[in-house]
């Protein structure tokens, strides 16, 4: 199996949750669910500043044929989304979905786009 190395371009937005921390939410585009992709059911880790997992999830299925001007099942482009609740408190976070390495947010980056992030693998 081929195994990409993709580009993460991406835009972070972060929002808000009653209770604790905040609750982080986002979603991944990429060309294919398949190939060195495979980002459908991955697992998502959250880290902080020392490198600790402080939140996981997993992704959902290709929601791609959701998407606006999207009109058939066949077209290959793949969006999944992802939930982590109750993130705790840290300066950095680094976000990991299934074998691809994301960006690294200050706390001030996530808090300036709501606690929500959109990713996108080419």
């Amino acid at each position: 199996m081929m195994r990409a190395r993709a580009l993460l371009v991406f835009m972070v937005a972060l929002g808000a949750c009653g209770g604790g921390g905040q609750a982080l939410t986002g979603s991944v585009e990429a060309p294919e669910c398949g190939g060195g992709y495979d980002l459908e059911f991955a697992d998502v880790e959250l880290r902080n500043a020392s490198g600790e997992i402080i939140g996981s999830a997993t992704t959902s299925e290709d929601k791609a044929t959701d998407l606006p001007g999207n009109v058939s099942d066949d077209d290959p482009t793949c969006r999944v989304e992802f939930a982590i609740d109750d993130v705790p408190d840290s300066t950095f976070y680094e976000l990991k979905i299934g074998s691809h390495d994301g960006p690294t947010y200050s706390a001030d980056e996530l808090e300036q786009q709501d606690w929500h992030v959109e990713l996108s693998l080419s």
